[in-house]
């Protein structure tokens, strides 16, 4: 027992009991110390608590980690399957497959030239073979090496020459994708049908010569588009209808030669409007109605063949005014009135055989 300090015990008249006071004292030390065990027993419990609940956190840390190690698993699967599922290369091979693809497309063997396919289209409509004088056409060599056949630096046709060839057939619409044409010359063969109105399209071309050859129909309106032209022959076929009034758009033309063709109807006032023209040459024809004055505008001429039509009229005076001219011919038509004085210095003409006279 402890020592109090503050007590009336002396005052009992009683005596301390020695043995039970040590036992007393012995059971309180016994009981302190429980106190105290129990004491450290309790934070020492507290500590393990807290332990636990360390090891506790320890463990959610624990399974945390081992919860992002397998969504780091999982992450890991998913890279997989995007691998896998990797359109990207597949793309990319695709690309190259692709590439692959478009090499193919161009021939080892072959020339990449534009205008191959539409100078064999030509080849083949008109007799290809044996027909043609020259034989190395549709080979494997460049086109500028065939026979007729110029093309610029970048591989398309400028000048076709195939005249005096003996070629037969039509002429294909495929020549008017020769856009780079500057020169079609077909003359003296044995081309029949129509002329493609196709050609109206090849607006570079300065000259255009299908004359001597069996082509028939009417001429395309579609060739007064070829502002470009210079020369313009179509003579020496079996043309009808007239001679289309487009024709009047072709400023740039020196040269027009319609004889021989069949053509009727009257001489296009339009045709005054080619104040660069040399050579006019619409001789026997079936033209009819009077000479226009407007040919009087062609101040540059040289050239002027009238001759076997059905002509009438009279001569203009303004035709007085070509003072460049060289040859006059208006025979074989019915041609009335007197003959412009102006004309008698025209160095050739057959003015003589009209059975007219001159205007005084």
């Amino acid at each position: 027992m402890r020592t109090i300090p503050r007590n009336d015990l002396d005052q009992l008249g009683l005596s301390f009991c020695e043995s039970s006071v040590e036992s007393r004292s012995s059971e309180t030390d016994d009981t302190d110390n429980k106190l105290s065990v129990s004491v450290n027993s309790d934070d020492s419990n507290q500590v393990d608590d807290s332990n636990q609940v360390d090891d506790s956190n320890q463990v959610n840390d624990s399974n945390q980690v081992d919860d992002s190690n397998q969504i780091d698993d999982s992450s890991q699967i998913d890279d997989s399957n995007q691998v896998d599922d990797s359109s990207q290369i597949d793309d990319s091979n695709q690309v190259d497959d692709s590439n692959q693809i478009d090499d193919s497309n161009q021939p080892d063997n072959e020339p990449d030239e534009p205008d191959r396919a539409v100078l064999m289209a030509f080849y083949s409509a008109t007799g290809g073979g044996s027909a043609w004088t020259g034989n190395n056409w549709g080979g494997d060599e460049p086109i500028g090496s065939w026979e007729g056949v110029i093309t610029n630096a970048d591989g398309r046709v400028t000048h076709l020459d195939l005249s005096n060839n003996d070629l037969s057939g039509s002429i294909p619409v495929e020549l008017g994708q020769l856009t780079n044409l500057e020169e079609l010359n077909l003359y003296r063969n044995w081309l029949r049908g129509s002329i493609p109105v196709e050609l109206g399209q090849l607006t570079n071309l300065e000259e255009l010569n299908l004359s001597s050859n069996d082509l028939s129909g009417s001429i395309p309106v579609e060739l007064g588009n070829l502002t470009n032209l210079e020369e313009l022959n179509l003579s020496s076929n079996e043309l009808s209808g007239s001679i289309p009034v487009e024709l009047g758009n072709l400023t740039n033309l020196q040269s027009l030669l319609l004889s021989l063709t069949r053509l009727s109807g009257s001489i296009p006032v339009e045709l005054g409007q080619l104040t660069n023209l040399e050579e006019l040459n619409l001789s026997s024809n079936e033209l009819s109605g009077s000479i226009p004055s407007e040919l009087g505008q062609l101040t540059n001429l040289r050239s002027l063949l009238l001759l076997g039509n059905e002509l009438s009229g009279s001569i203009p005076s303004e035709l007085g005014q070509l003072t460049n001219l060289e040859k006059l011919y208006l025979r074989i038509n019915d041609l009335s009135g007197c003959i412009p004085a102006s004309l008698q210095t025209v160095e050739t003409n057959d003015l003589d055989q009209l059975g007219l006279s001159f205007c005084e």
